[in-house]
């Protein structure tokens, strides 16, 4: 029998069984089914629905089903509809009756809502990471380009020369602009959390989901609980978010796609990037390109496919919602795999800049000769005409503007180069090669902030909060030479440039209390401490940052170890650190360690966590986190 069958009379046609059931594609949420099944056998304990001794039960079989799932060996089997029924199914299966009591209060419909959500907020750090490491790749290449100069092309006519740094870079932006989209859905993904909605209205049942929002990683729990069923949005922007990155990418594969024609001759295609034609045997095929710009095209269309499902639905669940994965998913790997693929792809790329800048002078200097007359007083509408004409006298002629004699020049102040029309335009954000490397480096420090938005550590779900330190990790301390290599290594601090200030003088003045953790000869990780001299008993965390990939392993357990050691040998006792509100991963591993959050003068969240605002300036709430230095678990 079905799980819902006691209402019906006979089974299920094995064809309406088949043609409703989306195992086959929602399988992939079966670590979010697993840990939001966990989550609810805590709510359901709390509340004194199943016993302490049935939720051992209960997790312990989670548990064996989660590592059937992880290792391959879990049998589906035909009356599975879904990942939720085919855990349930397997649950009771392995720890018997008790096994009934998992759904106790809760509905699929708020049980997917939560899954998607927890898929969401993972999934979409991972790809705004891929688009994010393409980005890097761009900049990576704009600076090996140095003053490389190429025709810049308006309606694609050649229009005024550019360094090729500038050309890559503002791809680079765009790409960083969709990173915002997509971790800015991740980010909302954490917010609110559907799981106690039920099927619509909420319990009736003694449950508490506020706690369970708090078990799961979200900030809160939901504000509706119809809204909490039946709302899609955050896939339709996810969706979206990915169109948008597709549609930048297709951009940058459609340059390298006519940069690498003959006709351009701009580029070269590298062997383990391009592919050949079984029928020509002189072909180098651009299609890593060419599949990115058409599959920008089906991304696209998953969005607009999207919004159809979702656009007529009258509140709150309907079936019709279980066709919100396929588009989701396929619009997520697609947008991860083109990231990764074209950065392959420019990552080898060669570019021929001989061929560019012999194709940067010509007619595309016409502009500079306008502005030389527009700097010696005339009217620009003057200059603009007057150089029209010129270039139009000379194609009369036959010739072009790089083929203009001394004579010709004259009125307009002279021969013209590339290089005179680069260089003056040297404002902010101009292609002159001074503006262009100060446009690197901020764009360099922009990716680093956008890799470290969406790093492991920016996010709930991702690995346990402290583990047993990697024996090839050492920490050792902070020294002068440090400083340059973490502030560019180091993203945290990007986005904020007076902060690298900040940590150059912590380190100067308290470099015994700050230490860096390298691993494999490579720095991952530091935390400053300060001993502020007006609170004697006290060691103050000013900073903590670890490399992605860090979260989990260990290595902040050590740096508080370090810190806590030094504060012993000052006659310290406790150590204080303060946390924005929303880090949820810097609130769950302070909670690890053992620090208990002050209440004096705080006011508490919708999650309980006392944050006193305005603490480190108007607007700036914290949550400010305390230990005894001998009740820390390091």
């Amino acid at each position: 029998m079905m799980p819902w069958g006691g209402r019906f009379s006979a089974p299920p046609a094995p064809d309406m069984l088949a043609f409703t059931s989306s195992v086959t594609v929602d399988r992939r949420l079966w670590a979010e089914d697993i840990a939001g099944s966990r989550a609810h056998v805590g709510a359901l304990e709390r509340s004194g629905l199943v016993t302490p001794e049935e939720g051992t039960t209960l997790r312990g079989g989670l548990d064996q089903v989660e590592a059937e799932l992880a290792g391959g060996a879990f049998d589906f089997q035909p009356t599975d509809e879904d990942i939720h029924m085919a855990v349930e199914r397997r649950l009771t299966e392995l720890v018997g009756a008790v096994g009934g009591k998992l759904h106790t209060g809760r509905s699929r419909n708020d049980q997917v809502a939560t899954d998607l959500l927890l898929y969401l907020r993972r999934r979409l750090r991972e790809v705004s990471a891929a688009v994010a490491s393409l980005a890097d790749t761009l900049h990576r290449r704009a600076v090996e380009a140095g003053d490389a100069v190429m025709p810049g092309y308006t309606h694609l006519q050649r229009a005024q020369p550019v360094l090729l740094a500038h050309h890559l870079a503002a791809h680079a932006w765009a790409l960083l602009r969709d990173v915002a989209r997509l971790s800015g859905a991740a980010e909302a993904a954490d917010d609110q959390c559907p799981l106690g909605a039920g099927a619509l209205s909420g319990t009736g049942l003694l449950l508490d989901p506020a706690a369970t929002a708090r078990d799961l990683g979200f900030r809160r729990s939901f504000r509706n609980s119809i809204d909490a069923v039946a709302s899609r949005d955050l896939a339709v922007e996810a969706v979206a978010a990915c169109a948008i990155a597709m549609a930048t990418m297709s951009r940058l594969a459609e340059d390298v796609i006519l940069w690498s024609t003959t006709e351009f001759g701009f580029a070269e295609l590298p062997d383990s990037w391009s592919t050949g034609s079984s029928m020509m045997p002189q072909k180098r095929n651009p299609d890593v390109a060419e599949l990115v710009r058409g599959r920008a095209g089906r991304v696209s269309g998953r969005l607009g496919g999207l919004l159809a499902t979702v656009k007529a639905l009258p509140l709150s669940y309907d079936r019709d919602l279980q066709e919100d994965k396929e588009p989701l998913f396929d619009a997520l790997d697609t947008t991860s795999t083109s990231a990764a693929a074209m950065a392959g792809l420019m990552a080898e790329i060669v570019f021929l800049t001989d061929r560019m800048a012999a194709a940067g002078g010509g007619d595309a200097l016409a502009t500079e000769l306008a502005d030389r007359l527009v700097r010696a007083g005339a009217p620009f509408r003057q200059a603009h005409r007057e150089v029209g004409e010129l270039v139009a006298r000379l194609h009369a002629d036959g010739r072009a503007l790089h083929d203009a004699r001394p004579e010709d020049l004259e009125p307009f102040g002279g021969v013209v180069t590339v290089d005179d029309a680069v260089a003056a335009r040297h404002h902010t954000g101009g292609t002159a090669p001074s503006a262009v490397a100060a446009q690197l480096d901020e764009l360099h420090h922009a990716i680093a902030a956008a890799l470290a938005r969406v790093s492991p550590s920016s996010t709930n779900v991702a690995g346990p909060l402290i583990a047993a330190p990697d024996p090839e990790l050492d920490v050792r301390p902070f020294e002068e030479s440090d400083y340059l290599p973490l502030t560019t290594e180091v993203p945290e601090w990007y986005s904020q440039p007076m902060q690298a200030i900040l940590l150059r003088r912590f380190v100067l003045h308290f470099g015994s209390t700050s230490f860096v953790a390298w691993r494999r000869g490579e720095r991952v990780g530091f935390v400053i401490g300060w001993l502020p001299p007006d609170r004697p008993d006290e060691v103050f965390v000013h900073s903590v940052t670890l490399a992605p990939g860090e979260r989990g392993r260990g290595t902040g357990r050590v740096l508080y170890a370090r810190l806590a050691e030094a504060g012993r040998r000052a006659g310290r006792r406790r150590m204080v650190a303060t946390i924005r509100p929303h880090n949820e991963g810097s609130l769950a591993f302070h909670r690890a360690m053992g620090f208990s959050f002050r209440t004096a003068g705080a006011e508490p969240d919708a999650r309980g966590v006392p944050v006193i605002p305005d603490w480190d300036g108007p607007g700036e709430d914290r949550v400010v986190a305390e230990a005894a230095l001998e009740e820390l678990r390091i």
